[in-house]
């Protein structure tokens, strides 16, 4: 009789639909961080083993949360589901601060991405990994062992939330792939963010070797108001193309050069990634999604940032050549060209 029930149990617990098999990898990414705190201190052992256990975690939970998700998929939203999700959201959470404050990508420079050490501050914030692990494996066993959810409300299921978000995803796509200048400006913000960040950081310095040198120049340029004569620069007069300058001169009558630049790079890098947006939109004739990716590779691409920290006047040039091209391509060239 015992026997007979106890074979009923594990059945019922081993069903591939019971979640019994994610509880046993949530488990099993618990103990990979539980492991790493206390084996593997990346501060008292100066290795790099804790990061592999972290992303293995990392991984592991995502895995399970989705696995998870799509069981309970008909199951009502507001349940214990929403703490399987916070679970998740401290996983991901641990996992992007433990990476930031590691300085394992900070603006211009991507370190190791996977095993790079830690300090104390990413340390910190990793152990949200083990905390959002331990959720996630305790929700599970909840489901497992009661065969449901514990809900609050019925309405609405976890399908029915997903449906709507669905819904309002594609809407908004619909909406930005009928109004690319909205996109171009959404992506044009993040860029100008993303590029402001180390001028914040380390104000009132300025960004970039070539940088006082443009601030010398703009102010010799303010002094005499010549395009045309020569100018000091880099080590001796010379001819210098007038058109940042000339761009730039009326400004430094409201605040000083040095704010000047310390603004102007990432307004004209914001510029270019909107550029880079209407370009896939008005040339190359591509969705949002397209036209979005276009414009964060823009603004993450090395050599664009590397340029808008030296060299203001291609930064410039580049402005234009992109708004030169979408103007040709989308009216066409003049009529008497020849």
């Amino acid at each position: 009789m015992q026997k007979d029930l106890l074979n009923k149990v594990l059945n019922k617990l081993m069903n591939p639909g019971s979640g019994f098999y994610n509880v046993v990898f949530s488990s099993l990414s618990l103990a990979l961080s539980l492991y790493g705190i206390f084996y593997h201190n990346p501060i008292l052992t100066g290795r790099v083993t804790y990061d592999y256990l972290v992303w293995a975690s990392t991984v592991i939970s995502l895995i399970i949360v989705y696995r998870e998700l799509k069981r309970l998929r008909g199951k009502p939203f507001y349940s214990s589901i929403l703490i399987l999700l916070a679970g998740a959201t401290m996983v991901v959470l641990g996992r992007v601060a433990s990476i930031y404050y590691n300085y394992t990508y900070m603006i211009g420079y991507f370190g190791a991405l996977v095993g790079d050490d830690y300090t104390i501050e990413g340390y910190a914030y990793s152990l949200l990994v083990a905390t959002g692990s331990l959720f996630i494996t305790l929700t599970i066993l909840v489901h497992l062992l009661t065969g449901d959810v514990l809900a609050v409300k019925s309405d609405p299921s976890l399908e029915d939330v997903y449906r709507n978000l669905l819904l309002l995803a594609r809407g908004a796509g619909g909406f930005l792939d009928k109004h690319p200048l909205i996109t171009a400006f959404i992506v044009s913000v993040f860029a100008f963010i993303f590029r402001f960040m180390p001028e914040l950081k380390w104000w009132p310095w300025l960004i970039g070797w070539d940088t006082p040198e443009y601030v010398a120049h703009l102010l010799d340029f303010k002094e005499r108001l010549n395009p045309f004569t020569s100018y000091y620069w880099m080590g001796g007069w010379r001819n210098t193309p007038p058109l940042l300058p000339m761009l730039l001169a009326p400004f430094t009558y409201l605040v000083d050069a040095w704010y000047v630049f310390k603004v102007y790079p990432s307004i004209a890098f914001s510029i270019l990634a909107g550029l880079s947006t209407l370009l896939a939109v008005k040339v190359y004739g591509k969705g949002w999604r397209t036209c979005l990716l276009a414009g964060f590779l823009t603004t993450t691409f090395i050599l664009n940032l590397r340029i808008s920290w030296d060299y203001q006047r291609q930064l410039l040039g580049s402005v234009f050549m992109l708004a030169t091209i979408i103007v040709l391509e989308r009216w066409g060239f003049p009529k008497d060209w020849k």
